[in-house]
């Protein structure tokens, strides 16, 4: 018997909301999961700090040059969830031994890929 390739997608919202990404995870794992071995991993098991955090809001509303540095290294809220995401599933994707990794999670989830992909040699798809 033939091995199934093994995919890693790396989706923090999947099971959460249901929109763009989310969708195309559910199709992409529907049309393939009959010939690959396929794992998402998700907010919804991992944990991460949500964009909605008050206090994030907060810090991130003080001021405009506040602001303005956050969004130039990625951290405003919505970069803070996708990094915090990227670095508790990022043991998971290291040890998980698959065969390619599809992070849908941003630059923080290419970023994590790429890592693993220096440490191990895992390809990885970012789009």
């Amino acid at each position: 018997m033939k091995t199934k390739i093994k995919i890693g997608l790396l989706v923090p919202r999947y099971g959460i909301s249901d929109r763009g990404v989310e969708t195309f995870t559910r199709e992409f794992v529907s049309h393939l999961k009959a010939d690959f071995d396929i794992r998402v991993f998700s907010r919804k098991k991992t944990f991460s700090i949500p964009e909605t955090n008050k206090f994030l809001q907060w810090f991130y509303n003080l001021n405009p040059r506040i602001r303005n540095t956050l969004n130039k290294f990625f951290l405003d809220p919505m970069s803070v969830e996708m990094l915090t995401f990227s670095v508790f599933v990022f043991p998971k994707i290291l040890l998980g031994n698959f065969d390619i990794i599809f992070p849908q999670n941003g630059v923080w989830g290419a970023m994590s890929a790429r890592l693993v992909r220096f440490l191990k040699g895992t390809p990885f798809i970012y789009r």
